[in-house]
């Protein structure tokens, strides 16, 4: 449920950032999704009695299976879009927002260093 309520925050700030109407964006679409995977849900364990997870067999596919037009390519490029170009209008960490605002130079070397010091356990 946690990932599934991200992925609906993410499509809300994606559309807010790329300031597009509710109708063309992909919140909607995905709030839609979980909705109608939300009510499957109770349905199924209504009428089969089941007792456990059965968020991952309708909530899932319904959200991120909901507008056929979503692929993985757009979604990852969104993502890359977001990192690529911070909204400066809307912080989440403050040190790092007066440190692109002041001297982007200084923001993009300490960014390099930071990947380099706790690079990805993959």
């Amino acid at each position: 449920m946690f990932v599934l309520m991200l992925a609906l925050l993410f499509g809300l700030r994606y559309d807010k950032f790329k300031k597009r109407v509710v109708s063309s964006g992909y919140f909607l679409w995905l709030t839609i999704g979980y909705g109608v995977g939300l009510l499957l849900t109770y349905l199924g364990l209504y009428l089969m009695d089941i007792h456990g997870q059965p968020a991952l067999l309708f909530i899932v596919p319904c959200t991120l299976g909901w507008r056929p037009a979503i692929t993985v390519k757009q979604i990852l490029v969104g993502i890359q879009d977001l990192l690529d170009t911070p909204n400066p209008g809307d912080p989440a960490h403050t040190d790092g927002y007066h440190l692109f605002i002041q001297d982007v130079v200084e923001y993009k070397k300490r960014v390099k260093l930071q990947s380099k010091q706790y690079p990805p356990i993959v």
